[in-house]
C-alpha cells in the first residue's frame, strides 16, 4: 500500500535515501577516528596526528550537516507532493460523487480526512520513513562493526533485545486501532462544530447556547480521552524502550570494562564499541517515534483511501455520447421507480409521463411526495434504472454527464450561494459573461433594484451561503444564475417558495420570453406558480395521481382541486 504512493516519486525518494546513507557512513566513521586517536595517544602521543584526526572528525560533522539537509529537502518535497496529489484526488472524487455518497457522509468527517488526516500522512511519508530506514541502516551497520570488535560482548549487548521485539509487537496493533479511533472522534468533533456554526441562528432562536456548550464539552472530552489512551500506550512503550537500552549499556559497561582491564579489548576499541552501541541504541529509542508516525499515518491513510479509492455510483458509461440536438429537449419517463439507500419504501413508484420539445410541465404535491426526487432522477444526480428516462429518443444513461447537465438550467430547492461576489454567483456557469448580461438576468429575476441599493452593487461579497441576503433574494439570485446559463431545458425545483405572490407573478411574466420554445419543469407548492403551464401533474406518496391542465384538474375535483380550494381559503383569510 505504501509503495504505491512512493513508486512514482523515485526522483525524490532515491536521492533522499542516498543522502541518508551518506549521513550514516559519515557517522559510522567517527567511532573509527575516535579509536585511532585514543590508541595513538596510548602508543605514541603525537599532537599532529591528533590534530589531523580532529580535523577529519570535524569534516565528517560538516558532511553530516550537508547530507542531512539534503535528505530532508528531498524527502519533505516527496511527502508534500504525495499529500497534494492525495488532497487533489479527494476533491476530484468528491466532485464526482452523487447524493448516494453525500447522504451518508458528514461534512465535518470529510474535512477532517482532507486536513487532519493528511498531516499524519505527510509526517509518515517524511520523518516516519526516514526514521525507519535510518534505524535499519544504522542499526545493522553498527552491529557489524560491534561484531568486528568483539563477538561475545556484542551478544551480551543484544541479550535484552528479544524483550523489546515482543513489546513492540504487542503494542503495534493496539496503537494502530487507537489512532484510528482518535481520528474518527476528531471527525465527529469537527462535524459537530461545523453543524453548530451553520445552524447558529437556530441555536440562538431557541436559546440553546448552554445546551450546545454542554454537548460540545462532552464531545471534546471524549476526544481528549481517546488521545489520553494513546498517550498511556506511549507512556508505557517509550520508557520501556529506554529501560532496555539502559540495560544494554549497563551490561556493556560492566563486561566491556572487564575486557579492557584484562587486556582482551583495547581502550580505543571499547570507546568505538560503545559509540556503535549508542548508534544501535538510537534505532531502539527511535522505535517509539517511528511506530507513532507510522501507525498514525497508516490509520489516517486508510481513512483517506475510504474516499480516494471509492468509485462513484453515477458515472459515464463506456462510449457515452453527447446529447444530440441540444437546442431542444424532449423527455419521456417510463415505469420509473426509485428508492433511496437504506429507505424502507420507494420515493417514486411507477412514474410515467412525457414532455414534448418546448412544452412546460408543472408538478405539485404535498411535502415528501417525491417531486424533488423526480427531477434529481431527470438530472442524473442519483443512479437511475436503465431505459426509464428517455431524452431526445435515447436512454439518459447513454449520455455523458457533462453533456446532459450542460443542457439543463437547474434552480435547486436549496438556494445555495457561494462566499464570493454577486457578479460571480450569477455568472457561475460562465465567469467571463459581460456585466450587461448579468444585469439583464438580475432584472428578469426582479433582483436588479435590490442589488443597486448595495454600496458595491454586483461586486458585493456575500457571506457563507448568502447569509447576508433574505430567503427571497437568494432564490431570485439562483433564478438569475439559471437564466444566464440559458440552457434548452429549465428545471425550477420549488424555486418561488420564499418569494411573495406579486414578485412571483412579475418574474413569471419576465420569464415568458426566456422560456419560449424551451422545455420546462416547474415544481411548486403554490398553484399560482404553475397555473399557466401546458400541463400539470399531481404527485402523492411517489405516484402520479392526476394529470391535465389547470382547468381540467379543477373540473375533476380531485387532489388538485382540494389543494386549490385550501390555498384559495388561505388567501381570503390573509386578506381579511
Amino acid at each position: 500500500m505504501i509503495w504505491d504512493y512512493l513508486k512514482d516519486k523515485k526522483k525524490y525518494l532515491f536521492p533522499a535515501l542516498i543522502f541518508l546513507l551518506l549521513v550514516d557512513i559519515a557517522q559510522l566513521l567517527v567511532p573509527l577516528m575516535t579509536k585511532k586517536a585514543i590508541d595513538g595517544l596510548r602508543q605514541s602521543p603525537n599532537m599532529n596526528d591528533l590534530l589531523v584526526t580532529g580535523l577529519i572528525i570535524f569534516g565528517l560533522a560538516v558532511s553530516v550537516f550537508i547530507f542531512r539537509f539534503s535528505w530532508r529537502y528531498f524527502l519533505l518535497r516527496m511527502a508534500f507532493k504525495i499529500v497534494v496529489n492525495l488532497r487533489n484526488k479527494i476533491y476530484y472524487n468528491l466532485l464526482k460523487f452523487s447524493q448516494h455518497f453525500f447522504g451518508k457522509w458528514e461534512t465535518g468527517d470529510i474535512m477532517a480526512r482532507a486536513i487532519n488526516d493528511m498531516r499524519a500522512v505527510q509526517r509518515m511519508f517524511s520523518f516516519g520513513i526516514v526514521t525507519i530506514v535510518d534505524a535499519i541502516v544504522l542499526g545493522i551497520a553498527s552491529l557489524i562493526f560491534m561484531f568486528s570488535f568483539h563477538v561475545k560482548l556484542t551478544l551480551i549487548a543484544l541479550a535484552p533485545m528479544p524483550i523489546l521485539i515482543f513489546a513492540v509487537w504487542f503494542f503495534e496493533d493496539k496503537i494502530h486501532r487507537t489512532f484510528r479511533e482518535v481520528q474518527e472522534k476528531f471527525s465527529g468533533l469537527q462535524n459537530f462544530v461545523q453543524e453548530d456554526f451553520s445552524g447558529i441562528f437556530v441555536i440562538k432562536a431557541f436559546n440553546r447556547e448552554l445546551n450546545e456548550k454542554n454537548r460540545f464539552a462532552k464531545e471534546n472530552q471524549e476526544y481528549v480521552d481517546k488521545n489520553l489512551k494513546v498517550a498511556r500506550l506511549f507512556a508505557t512503550l517509550r520508557p520501556f524502550i529506554m529501560f532496555i537500552v539502559g540495560l544494554s549499556n549497563l551490561l556493556v559497561l560492566y563486561f566491556g570494562g572487564k575486557l579492557v582491564i584484562s587486556g582482551e579489548l583495547q581502550l580505543g576499541s571499547f570507546f568505538a564499541f560503545f559509540q556503535y552501541l549508542q548508534y544501535m541504541s538510537w534505532p531502539m529509542m527511535a522505535l517509539g517515534f517511528a511506530i507513532n508516525l507510522y501507525q498514525r499515518g497508516k490509520a489516517s491513510l486508510s481513512r483517506v483511501e475510504d474516499i480516494t479509492e471509492r468509485e462513484p455510483i453515477v458515472y459515464d458509461r463506456e462510449n457515452a455520447l453527447d446529447v444530440d440536438d441540444i437546442d431542444s429537449v424532449s423527455l419521456k419517463v417510463k415505469d420509473l421507480s426509485f428508492k433511496y439507500d437504506n429507505a424502507n419504501e420507494s420515493a417514486l413508484k411507477n412514474i410515467n409521463f412525457e414532455v414534448k420539445k418546448g412544452e412546460s410541465v408543472g408538478i405539485i404535491g404535498r411535502i415528501g411526495s417525491g417531486k424533488t426526487t423526480l427531477v434529481k432522477n431527470i438530472s442524473r444526480l442519483v443512479k437511475i434504472p436503465e431505459d426509464t428516462i428517455i431524452v431526445n429518443n435515447r436512454d439518459i444513461n447513454d449520455y455523458k454527464l457533462s453533456s446532459l447537465r450542460n443542457m439543463i438550467s437547474y434552480v435547486p430547492q436549496d438556494s445555495f450561494l457561494f462566499s464570493t461576489t454577486i457578479r460571480e454567483n450569477i455568472a457561475y456557469f460562465n465567469p467571463d459573461m459581460s456585466i450587461e448580461k448579468i444585469k439583464k438576468a438580475a432584472e428578469i429575476a426582479d433582483l436588479k433594484d435590490a442589488i443597486d441599493d448595495l454600496p458595491k452593487k454586483y461586486d458585493t461579497k456575500l457571506g457563507e451561503r448568502g447569509v447576508n441576503l433574505s430567503g427571497g433574494q437568494k432564490q431570485r439570485m439562483t433564478i438569475a444564475r439559471a437564466i444566464l446559463k440559458d440552457a434548452p431545458f429549465f428545471i425550477f425545483d420549488d424555486s418561488f417558495s420564499s418569494i411573495d405572490t406579486n414578485t412571483e407573478e412579475k418574474i413569471l411574466n419576465n420569464l415568458k420570453d426566456i422560456l419560449k420554445n424551451k422545455t420546462t419543469i416547474i415544481i411548486a407548492h403554490r398553484i399560482s406558480t404553475i397555473k399557466y403551464v401546458d400541463k400539470i401533474m399531481v404527485l402523492d406518496e411517489g405516484k402520479i395521481v392526476e394529470k391535465g391542465t389547470h382547468e381540467e384538474l379543477i373540473k375533476k375535483q380531485g387532489e388538485y382541486y382540494n389543494i386549490y380550494k385550501i390555498q384559495e381559503l388561505k388567501e381570503k383569510i390573509a386578506k381579511e
